[in-house]
């Protein structure tokens, strides 16, 4: 099951982390920013983890740090497990994300990978890349 946009990350909704196992570009832009549908595997606090398919429009803040193998902080339906978003208010809101720790090198490599797939515009790929400049 697909996840929902962003403005649906709610109260109610379990906190929880995600390994990314895969992702592509998965739909339509919306207001510039892609659509992107990952395979993830969910750890929930006292549950068993899981593999679910998450798919929603991304900001280019984050699309960054989305990669595999990265962990990101989601939020699942509590009705529903396999509705999983990504939270990307707590991704953009920590400073210690695990992703961020990543080489830079290997985030540009990134970068330039999701811009030749079209998932980035070259401003994007660009403000992006000016960016992580300022960390190295």
């Amino acid at each position: 099951m697909f996840g929902s946009s962003e403005a649906s990350v709610e109260v109610d909704r379990l906190p929880g982390q995600a390994t990314i196992v895969s992702l592509r570009e998965g739909g339509p832009y919306v207001n510039g920013r892609p659509t992107i549908t990952m395979e993830l595997d969910v750890a929930l606090p006292g549950r068993a983890q899981y593999r679910a398919q998450a798919g929603q429009v991304v900001g280019r803040l984050v699309i960054g740090r989305l990669q595999p193998g990265a962990t990101i902080p989601v939020r699942v339906d509590p009705e529903e497990l396999a509705n999983v978003i990504v939270d990307e208010p707590a991704m953009l809101g920590s400073a210690d994300a695990p992703v961020a720790q990543r080489d830079p090198l290997e985030k540009l490599q990134r970068l330039a990978e999701l811009r030749d797939a079209g998932a980035l515009t070259e401003e994007e790929f660009a403000a992006e890349k000016a960016e992580i400049m300022r960390d190295v």
